[in-house]
């Protein structure tokens, strides 16, 4: 018996790395391991014959976001749009109760999670090679032409939370050849953040690895590591930016000019829908058509053409789900930072915070390659908090 369950444990575990490993790769199988995952916890529960029920009190706000979602199928006119945002918000429920159930080393899953990320920048990378021999075009060097597997935007911030896990592992104590090689890596990701062109990521990428070196350089005591990155990284980030398409879209002057921004025009009429039913909100449902007759009468065409969302998570959980859904999120996140701030989690602290950086110009759980990022590694540090003093020291989560 004790040997199923070990096997059914391993099968739950490996089933997370390839998860880890997959979503920046395959949004399609990243759902069909979350199904595979249910199967086995739910095998490993009916042999233990006992259900894990004890969830950390930020994870108990975000599942009551989730509830509060679902309430709207009462008040809805439009229950398949409903549906559709419960089905891409369902990882905020499933991953909460899969990561109280399944045990899960961090170092494997950091590794899978960069491995994923390093495929998929070369796979970008290769595509734009072949477009350049072929073509004889560098379209493909840049913003969404080369996000080849999702929007450049969710893109660069799966490559930040992979420097952050990079970082961890270059200032441990591993040989020469793996501090080289993350050196490597990070240079990379970097340098993919740049050709990604994501505004957001650009303003935040120098600010995360700047307080990263500082940390380091306290703490650790990382000069001379440090001195090396910040040189590399300089004159990459230097060299990429004097190319034409990205120097015109990461100007200053374009950056600042905010009012000219279609995003700017799209927030004001976001906000005007949302004074409309401020308290229930318009329910996820009908959220979408009342943005767009909103676009329609603000004379925004673009918004309408491509069917916009608010393009900020915190106007569209006002906005479809109102001040109740908003306070809730927001205990959500309050809770969480008080529990990872506590147990000195500051790579789990640093998740959040480029994560909501994103959410200021992205409705980043609007969309599935958002919501199941969030709520996969939300859940894996939240879950944290109850193993064991000796588990962590073995890098299990």
């Amino acid at each position: 018996m004790n040997f199923k369950r070990l096997q059914v444990s391993n099968v739950s575990s490996f089933l997370v790395y390839a998860l880890a490993f997959s979503l920046p790769l395959f949004p399609l199988m990243s759902s069909y391991l979350t199904v595979t995952m249910v199967v086995t916890a739910g095998a490993k529960i009916i042999k233990q014959k006992k259900f894990p029920v004890k969830f950390p009190h930020s994870l108990k706000w975000l599942v009551a976001y989730y509830l509060w979602v679902f309430i709207g199928i009462f008040f809805t006119s439009n229950h398949p749009a409903l549906f559709t945002d419960l089905r891409i918000k369902i990882p905020f429920v499933l991953f909460p109760v899969l990561f109280s159930i399944i045990s899960i080393d961090l170092k494997k899953l950091k590794y899978a999670f960069i491995a994923g990320n390093v495929i998929a920048v070369l796979i970008c990378f290769s595509n734009a090679l072949a477009y350049w021999f072929f073509q004889k075009t560098t379209d493909y060097f840049f913003y969404t032409k080369f996000s080849y597997f999702m929007h450049p935007g969710y893109f660069s911030m799966y490559l930040l939370l992979a420097i952050i896990f990079v970082w961890d592992e270059l200032v441990n104590k591993n040989s020469f050849f793996v501090k080289w090689l993350m050196i490597n890596v990070l240079i990379v990701f970097a340098g993919a953040i740049l050709l990604l062109s994501s505004r957001t990521a650009v303003v935040i990428t120098p600010l995360l690895i700047g307080f990263l070196m500082i940390k380091s350089v306290l703490k650790r005591k990382q000069v001379v590591l440090s001195v090396i990155i910040t040189i590399l990284m300089t004159g990459g980030s230097w060299y990429l930016i004097q190319q034409n398409k990205i120097s015109n879209r990461l100007s200053v002057s374009n950056l600042l000019n905010l009012k000219q921004n279609i995003r700017y025009r799209v927030w004001q009429s976001s906000a005007k829908v949302f004074l409309q039913n401020p308290i229930p909100g318009t329910t996820s449902g009908d959220v979408k058509a009342q943005l767009q007759q909103q676009f329609e009468k603000d004379n925004i065409p673009q918004a309408v053409k491509r069917q916009y969302n608010a393009h900020n998570q915190f106007l569209q959980i006002l906005v479809a789900n109102g001040i109740v859904g908003m306070m809730l999120m927001l205990m959500h996140w309050i809770f969480f930072l008080k529990e990872q701030i506590t147990r000195k989690n500051f790579t789990a602290v640093m998740f959040l915070i480029v994560v909501l950086a994103f959410m200021t110009t992205e409705s980043v759980l609007e969309r599935q390659a958002g919501a199941m990022f969030y709520a996969f590694f939300i859940a894996i540090f939240a879950n944290n908090i109850y193993v064991s003093h000796d588990q962590q020291k073995k890098h299990t989560v």
